[in-house]
């Protein structure tokens, strides 16, 4: 709830509105937003003085980048790879990899690296809020699974 309330989105928010915010951040272009990028949107929107001085677009980007490429709870930028907007580019991949893939290796491959995928963006996506998104963890989480 707090996390939801951070982000401005309210539960009297018309349908249309939340249906665009989601396509919004499903959005493809979202995997070549910068880290360094997320981080000066966290700050504008999180600076009173900065956000009064910037316009309107630039506080809608600011709102996309940030929606797109930070985290909801931890305000850490999710590597680009694991965004929620990669998450269709890298299955169409997977997808047509494994209806082509000629042998039982390909097919395991491919299967291997969708599975890999979708478990990497759950994690940096939904991870534990009380800790920091860690490389090792995401790791060794993939290693028990």
């Amino acid at each position: 709830r707090m996390a939801s309330a951070s982000r401005g989105i309210s539960p009297t928010e018309p349908y249309s509105d939340r249906l665009r915010r989601l396509f919004a951040k499903w959005n493809p272009m979202g995997m070549i937003v910068s880290d360094a990028k997320a981080r000066s949107a966290v700050r504008l929107l999180a600076d009173p003085r900065a956000s009064a001085l910037a316009t309107p677009s630039e506080l809608e980007e600011a709102r996309w980048v940030r929606d797109t490429a930070v985290h909801p709870v931890l305000n850490q930028p999710i590597p680009s790879a694991f965004r929620a907007c990669s998450f269709m580019p890298v299955t169409a991949c997977a997808a047509i990899g494994l209806s082509s893939a000629g042998s039982a290796a390909g097919t395991i491959f491919w299967h291997w690296f969708y599975q890999s995928h979708s478990a990497a963006t759950r994690y940096c996506n939904y991870a534990d809020t009380t800790r920091d998104l860690d490389p090792r963890r995401m790791m060794g989480a993939y290693a028990a699974s």
